[in-house]
């Protein structure tokens, strides 16, 4: 069994936590290396940082509260320990977006500049970064033995023990490393979006960085969601395939409607 604690005298530390805290740290140093590139001075880009983790960690938190609604209604003090696990990303998504956008209202106002401008540049800079914390911070899911899918006989399911498996799936010992896959991919997205920001016959237009990565994000977690065990659902549908569809749409209609500045040589 992972050990999830690490005791320090009167110190506890939850893995979990710190795991989160370094793909954060991450996402936010490779965001900040790309900001002047997006016009972002940095007093406006620690400033946006702290609106956009903070709006982000309670869209997260609560996008997986309402997920598993049942367990939590049972014991409401559970719902602000997030050292137990539990952050849904399309939620934090969501909820980093509604902090930048309040950021961008505000301070365009003594910048002198249309919000929506300082909103994509801010929403590009944080797409650069993005998938490489989101890649660090699933090892979290790891050590809490979570976003596991469907039982698996190939070489690289990874064993969880018996108290985190699914009622109904106590037999089983190998899992689908459903977490693994989504880093996998959002690694895959990290360097996909650096290859084209270093490309010298490509100047994107602003939000060209976040719908690209909204949509190839979505697209992954579209597919990856048909393996996890007994999802969040609307009807038959489940809820973050519905999202997922609705992200693609909106960010291959941004793209469409943009496609002429996409890719001018500067």
């Amino acid at each position: 069994m992972i050990p999830t604690v690490i005791n320090l005298g009167p110190v506890t530390l939850h893995l979990y936590g710190l795991i989160i805290g370094l793909g954060l740290t991450t996402a936010v140093s490779v965001s900040h290396r790309f900001a002047r590139r997006f016009d972002l001075a940095d007093e406006v880009f620690w400033s946006a940082t702290i609106w956009t983790i903070g709006a982000g960690i309670i869209g997260a938190r609560l996008y997986h509260v309402i997920d598993y609604w049942q367990e939590y209604r049972r014991e409401l003090s559970l719902i602000p320990q997030l050292w137990t696990g539990g952050l849904g990303i399309y939620g934090a998504i969501l909820g980093g977006f509604i902090g930048l956008w309040l950021f961008s209202l505000i301070k365009s106002r003594t910048l002198s500049s249309k919000p929506s401008k300082l909103l994509l540049s801010l929403l590009d800079a944080s797409a650069l970064g993005l998938p490489l914390g989101q890649a660090i911070g699933r090892l979290g899911n790891f050590v809490n033995q979570e976003l596991y899918g469907y039982p698996t006989t190939l070489p690289w399911g990874i064993i969880i023990d018996r108290d985190h498996r699914l009622p109904g799936y106590e037999a089983f010992n190998r899992f689908h490393p459903l977490f693994a896959y989504e880093a996998l991919v959002n690694l895959v997205i990290f360097c996909l979006l650096i290859v084209i920001y270093r490309s010298n016959r490509l100047s994107p237009c602003r939000g060209y960085y976040f719908a690209s990565f909204i949509l190839m994000y979505s697209l992954g977690r579209f597919f990856l969601e048909s393996l996890k065990i007994d999802p969040w659902r609307l009807g038959n549908i489940p809820v973050a395939q519905l999202i997922s569809f609705l992200l693609i749409s909106i960010s291959l209609s941004y793209l469409g409607l943009n496609r002429k500045k996409l890719f001018t040589k500067p």
